[in-house]
């Protein structure tokens, strides 16, 4: 997740009156046997069980909470079939020197993922905001490229067949930076330049040559010139990794949402991520959350305006059937990242995740479970 996400911050198919949740075809139901009918209880039903049934896994990022909290760790492993680590898999974490490494909690959420059943994404590779220290230095004593490819190796070779997935990089767009290609600023793109974010990919497809490789970015589904420059950059980069041969295979788009905005841009937003999945790609929904601190206190009124947005945004995203993972950013309100990111002014915690007090289900869990039963079989 990044900290910035207050900014300004063609369709699958020929849109109709209607939503998907009012043309699930007979035929798409059919080929997968007996799903839940719309609007039915699910509430029983794990939501990667749910996911399962039209093609699609269901997790949740992750921290020492797993293995620190059992009725939590109990929650994740009835929920999900694919969990990503928050935090312990990024560079500051791993590399507190360059001579050190430090795997021990990464390892234990490995373990218990697999304990599970799990799959494991790596998250991330390379994340400007979460370079250890002594990067900049090493660069200088050596090279950049020497640096990354020594930490993708590294981490890569560590993890081996653990990881089924690795963001090898997250959030190199930045706009309001003001290059033309809409790269952010960094140590290694003033060092590499841009080619720095293709060839970490062909690092990383030698280093872990069984993991699925994934570009992840934040953008949000909303009008406005800021959002459509946004989506232009993301969808230049990729454009440029796919035609340069860069062996990226999936989008990650982060899903951070904003309970308090109305100006969802459907068709913009379907169109979007149709052409990123013309290129090719499989889309993934990486970090679900949905920030409320602009929302009045009263938590019943922010649960149904935070399910509200999870279901519009749902109902569009998941119509593109590139769409194979959900994962929220965590799954209870208890260890939500927008209490850091985006606070609320008057000091209430936040109710941005599925779960809330005492983990208990909230109307967003319900958002979540009936736009998994609605989606088009894949």
């Amino acid at each position: 997740m990044t900290d910035d996400t207050e900014r300004p911050k063609g369709p699958t198919r020929p849109r109709t009156g209607m939503t998907r949740r009012g043309v699930l075809t007979a035929s798409a139901a059919a080929a997968l046997g007996p799903a839940p009918a719309l609007g039915r209880d699910v509430s029983a039903t794990p939501l990667h069980a749910l996911a399962a049934g039209r093609g699609l896994s269901f997790g949740t990022a992750v921290n020492t909470n797993v293995l620190t909290d059992p009725s939590y760790a109990a929650l994740v492993a009835r929920e999900c079939n694919v969990i990503v680590a928050e935090n312990h898999f990024k560079w500051g974490m791993l590399r507190p020197t360059p001579a050190q490494a430090d795997f021990s909690v990464a390892d234990q959420i490995v373990a218990f993922g697999q304990s599970h059943g799990m799959r494991v994404r790596g998250h991330t590779l390379f994340f400007q905001e979460a370079l250890s220290a002594w990067v900049p230095q090493e660069i200088a004593r050596t090279s950049a490229e020497r640096v990354l490819e020594d930490h993708i190796r590294l981490v890569c070779g560590h993890f081996g067949r653990g990881v089924s997935s690795w963001d090898v990089m997250n959030e190199v767009v930045l706009p309001e930076d003001g290059r033309p290609d809409g790269l952010r600023r960094n140590v290694f793109l003033e060092a590499m330049g841009p080619s720095y974010v293709g060839k970490a990919f062909w690092i990383a497809r030698e280093a872990a040559p069984g993991a699925e490789l994934v570009y992840n970015d934040w953008i949000g589904p909303y009008a406005g010139r800021y959002f459509e420059t946004r989506r232009a950059r993301l969808l230049q980069l990729l454009e440029g990794l796919v035609r340069s041969g860069a062996p990226v295979q999936a989008f990650g788009v982060q899903s951070h949402l904003d309970a308090s905005r109305d100006d969802v841009d459907e068709r913009g937003w379907a169109a979007f991520l149709q052409r990123a999945s013309d290129l090719g790609l499989r889309l993934h929904l990486t970090e679900l959350d949905v920030a409320d601190q602009k929302l009045p206190a009263d938590p019943g009124t922010r649960d149904r305006k935070t399910a509200d947005a999870v279901r519009r945004y749902l109902d569009v995203t998941l119509d593109n059937k590139a769409v194979r993972d959900l994962l929220t950013w965590n799954l209870s309100d208890r260890y939500t990242a927008v209490s850091i990111y985006l606070p609320r002014p008057d000091g209430l915690p936040p109710r941005s995740l599925p779960y809330g007090d005492g983990d208990r289900p909230k109307p967003m869990r319900e958002a979540i479970a009936q736009a998994l039963v609605a989606a088009p079989a894949r």
